[in-house]
């Protein structure tokens, strides 16, 4: 994992950035991706369900070739 640095509302927050991968493998990369970046196992089923959600909301869309506003729509409709 690669870490970065971003702002959000004038604070300046550090996460990880899982790297590029050109041949993603679902689930099993997310998994990996999740395992990497700390998260316990028991909760990895949980974030895999929301990812599945967010894929299912465009179905015949590439996942690559989702971005922000997809992702802030689908967010809005569970608001």
């Amino acid at each position: 994992m690669k870490e970065s640095a971003i702002q959000h509302k004038g604070v300046q927050v550090r996460r990880s950035v899982a790297p590029f991968d050109s041949e993603p493998r679902w689930p099993d990369g997310y998994f990996e991706v999740l395992a990497e970046g700390g998260i316990p196992e028991k909760e990895r089923p949980f974030y895999a369900h929301w990812v599945r959600q967010f894929f299912q909301r465009y179905p015949g869309r590439a996942r690559r070739s989702l971005g922000i506003r997809e992702l802030q729509r689908f967010l809005a409709v569970l608001h």
